[in-house]
């Protein structure tokens, strides 16, 4: 059974990756970027490693998720 401590930080995670995918797509779009899967994925995953106080990428993530790499 998953701790109710667990579930709120996987919930809360969840609420936040939504939250930054439809900033990215309200912001490309604005900007007037056309926005397909893999073009998401890749700003999905840089925001996930990017740490802009030391302005490098991060070996560890900040939100938690988990990635699939497609080969096309």
């Amino acid at each position: 059974m998953i701790s109710i401590k667990k579930w709120l930080e996987d919930r809360k995670r969840k609420k936040l990756t939504k939250e930054v995918i439809l900033y990215l797509l309200w912001k490309c779009n604005k900007l007037g970027i056309k926005v397909g899967r893999k073009k998401l994925m890749k700003l999905m995953f840089l925001i996930e490693y990017y740490d802009p106080k030391a302005k490098k990428l991060r070996k560890k993530s900040l939100l938690g998720n988990e990635w699939y790499i497609y080969y096309y």
